[in-house]
């Protein structure tokens, strides 16, 4: 099992999936969340859903997770949610941030030479400055995010940020 530090994965998701030209997620997604969060919709934004604001992307995911987690997107549905770590006997664990030396016993495992390596640099592991995002929304979603991201955070060892080190930019 693979995982990420759950606020860098919630901006990962929505540079991926709503900033990354490509239509699926946004006609799928961005549509409706123009729709129900933004005032004054152009006629443009609420048929291509290609303008989706993170702002507006977290109060979907926050709305939609107090409906129920299970009907979130698994991209940015909570992994202890997603991958039930503590219901499923995982032969290997790997964090995205470590995966150069995580990968290491995975590889010796499945008798692959040691000159092989997983590729160092892709756009997923990709440094992201979370803050630049949170500094954006308000504080209130930034404490219902980390309550909802709790698990993930314990479970996986990342300590949990404050808010103010998350909306602070100075």
């Amino acid at each position: 099992m693979t995982y990420r530090e759950p606020l860098t994965r919630l901006v990962s998701a929505y540079l991926d999936k709503f900033r990354t030209p490509g239509r699926d997620f946004q006609m799928r997604y961005g549509r409706r969340i123009i729709s129900r969060y933004r005032r004054h919709a152009s006629n443009y934004s609420l048929s291509s859903g290609s303008d989706v604001t993170f702002v507006e992307f977290v109060h979907y995911v926050l709305d939609t997770a107090g409906k129920n987690q299970m009907s979130m997107d698994p991209h940015w549905r909570p992994a202890s949610v997603v991958c039930q770590p503590c219901s499923t006997d995982y032969d290997y664990y790997s964090a995205l941030e470590t995966m150069d030396e995580d990968s290491l016993p995975i590889l010796k495992a499945m008798g692959a030479p040691d000159s092989l390596h997983l590729p160092h640099e892709n756009t997923a592991s990709r440094q992201i400055d979370t803050r630049r995002y949170y500094a954006q929304i308000p504080r209130r979603y930034v404490h219902e995010l980390l309550k909802l991201y709790e698990d993930d955070f314990l479970l996986f060892g990342y300590d949990i940020p404050t808010a103010d080190s998350l909306t602070d930019l100075k």
